[in-house]
């Protein structure tokens, strides 16, 4: 933009403008460009019809920066790219600004395959950003951003979203508020030694509340801090998922020495097993591609499934990805197409050991 006529001291409050263009409008930016920034009509269309070149070439052309410096850089980055095995992902687009007067270098952002939505997340490289902070001195770094939104909406378009269910090894109660404190402690001590634990912060005089706590919260025990058992320097743990309902209770339920809590599942003869909160069977791991009846990828569905999906099986390498990989080595060799030829370069990246391990 230096080249094209944009003061140094206007930098930040042109790319600010510039960014707006997929919302306002070719015409819009120009109108500010020229009445926010005092730019001349010819250097706010030079720069607008710069940031809408398709290609490097067509952009070093319209912005009148011919092999400058920063075009030599841009060029570098797609051939690294390309020899990497990810040219086929990448496309130029002059009109990602960021709206950040803190980039020094290359700007991105990623999309869905099909650019349906948003931005999935976008950064470039900084160079002096840390300098505003108290680095005695600049600190090159790279950094970007994640859009919690959209890759929640492209996961559940893809059938991807994970199970997650709200699980934990331990729900600590206290019996009345002067117990309170010797919960958190509790609680304390049962996670140093790994566990996972939710304290009940409703007082337990009515055991029922927080038995249905732990259910909903999918715990496997529940410890009771009571004035009787601490006293005698004791909590009482009793196992909610381990046994049948009318086992005795001696076996369900332990007072076990506060400062061996750390050791409590030798108590009761086993570790803790976590229970789902929510019984619902859990989403699929990827959406699998269609396949043939003999269970591999359809050969014609290869190129098409591998554009939308990094694996053949979705989004992990698996037994199909082996199957295929020998198949297309043995029959064709290197493809041509660009999905697959990305995916056959990555499978060439693991061992034999590698692929032989996957399921």
């Amino acid at each position: 933009m230096k080249k094209s006529g944009v003061p140094d001291d206007r930098f930040a409050e042109t790319c600010v403008i510039i960014d707006k263009q997929d919302k306002i409008g070719a015409e819009e930016v120009k109108k500010e460009l020229r009445e926010k920034v005092g730019l001349s009509e010819e250097v706010a269309t030079r720069i607008v019809s710069a940031t809408a070149a398709k290609t490097l070439d067509e952009f070093a052309e319209l912005a009148g920066v011919g092999e400058s410096d920063e075009v030599k850089e841009l060029r570098l980055l797609f051939k690294l790219l390309e020899e990497e095995g990810s040219g086929d992902w990448l496309q130029f687009d002059a009109s990602v600004v960021r709206g950040l007067a803190y980039y020094t270098g290359v700007v991105f952002e990623g999309f869905d395959r099909k650019g349906v939505l948003r931005a999935i997340c976008g950064g470039g490289r900084y160079d002096k950003l840390l300098t505003l902070y108290g680095s005695p001195k600049e600190v090159s770094c790279v950094g970007f951003g994640f859009g919690d939104c959209v890759i929640y909406e492209l996961l559940k378009e893809k059938n991807v979203v994970p199970e997650l269910p709200m699980t934990v090894d331990y729900v600590v109660a206290a019996f009345n508020q002067d117990m309170m404190g010797k919960a958190f402690n509790v609680a304390r001590r049962l996670r140093q030694a790994g566990k996972t634990v939710d304290v009940y912060t409703e007082i337990a005089k009515k055991v029922g509340k927080a038995f249905n706590y732990a259910d909903r919260a999918g715990a496997c025990r529940v410890a009771f801090v009571a004035p009787d058992e601490w006293n005698k320097g004791l909590v009482r743990i009793k196992d909610l998922r381990n046994f049948k309902a009318d086992d005795p209770d001696d076996l369900k339920q332990k007072d076990v020495p506060v400062d061996d809590l750390a050791n409590a599942d030798s108590y009761f003869g086993l570790s803790a097993k976590k229970v789902p909160a929510s019984a619902q069977a859990p989403a699929p791991a990827f959406a699998p591609a269609p396949r043939s009846a003999q269970g591999s990828v359809a050969a014609g569905d290869l190129e098409a499934t591998l554009a939308e999906q990094p694996y053949v099986g979705g989004f992990r390498p698996s037994k199909a990805d082996r199957d295929a990989f020998e198949k297309v080595r043995k029959e064709s060799g290197r493809p041509t197409t660009p999905a697959v030829s990305r995916w056959y370069d990555h499978m060439e990246s693991f061992s034999n050991a590698q692929r032989l391990d996957w399921k």
